[in-house]
């Protein structure tokens, strides 16, 4: 059939529902009225370079009303790829878009779906310190160390890794709650299966001082070797991050 024009796409980014209807019955009815559907019209990509439907678009922006009505109106498909691998739940989740992430979740998006690179929702989540978006997840029942399907970097590397502290604290606060300390110390320091580095190294490598200093407080290893030997504090020679860590000055060595 003929492509939806372009502007579709962007009375979904405004949140135009009225817009939205006017332009997809009036392709309807210029593709065959009663052959063609809502869900055809809605699930066409033209109108955006990455591949994303109407609904990634509407969960990017955050437009629960449009959301809604992309679901419920024009069956739109609530788990589509865009020519990444995401869905509609992944850019919810990174813009931090809750109510727009909950409105997927009660019309059946899965939270287990990946990208092309193995990512989850989550990990979207975490890289943006989208602190909302996570406890929605959590409270969905995400678990805080849900590993990528790929690379096996759970939601502690990623957050680590960009430095979203607050985040940290959240998923630091649910593994206590629920599974205890001891598999809290585990998961602060899982090392990763490529490198062996575990949140704290991450977190050293950028400086991020936040992040270093909240994995240290709730237990993490500053001593934790990667598969090179290395610890956290050998990651880096940003005296502020070394001396959080309690390595010794630059002048003084590498701490090895």
């Amino acid at each position: 059939h003929e492509s939806m024009p372009p502007s579709l796409h962007d009375a979904v980014a405004s949140g135009d529902v009225a817009l939205a209807t006017k332009l997809i019955d009036a392709s309807l009815a210029s593709n065959g009225g009663a052959h063609a559907s809502r869900n055809t019209a809605v699930m066409d990509r033209a109108g955006d370079i990455m591949g994303r439907t109407a609904l990634h678009v509407a969960a990017e922006k955050g437009h629960v009303g449009m959301v809604e009505f992309l679901v419920g109106e024009c069956q739109a498909e609530v788990n589509a790829r865009d020519s990444q691998g995401a869905r509609p739940m992944h850019y919810a989740a990174e813009g931090n878009k809750v109510e727009a992430l909950d409105a997927l979740l009660r019309n059946g998006a899965k939270v287990t779906m990946a990208d092309d690179q193995g990512e989850l929702p989550m990990h979207w989540a975490c890289a943006r310190g989208s602190l909302d978006a996570c406890e929605s997840l959590l409270r969905a029942g995400v678990s805080p160390t849900v590993p990528t399907k790929k690379s096996g970097w759970t939601p502690m590397h990623v957050a680590a890794l960009n430095g979203r502290a607050e985040l940290l604290d959240a998923l630091i606060a649910r593994i206590r709650k629920t599974r205890g300390d001891t598999e809290l110390i585990a998961a602060m320091n899982a090392p990763l299966p490529t490198n062996g580095r575990t949140a704290l190294h991450l977190a050293a490598t950028n400086a991020k001082l936040g992040a270093i200093e909240t994995l240290t407080n709730a237990g993490a290893d500053p001593e934790a070797r990667d598969s090179n030997g290395l610890r956290p504090a050998d990651m880096t020679l940003n005296a502020g991050v070394r001396s959080l860590l309690g390595a010794r000055t630059v002048g003084g060595g590498c701490g090895v």
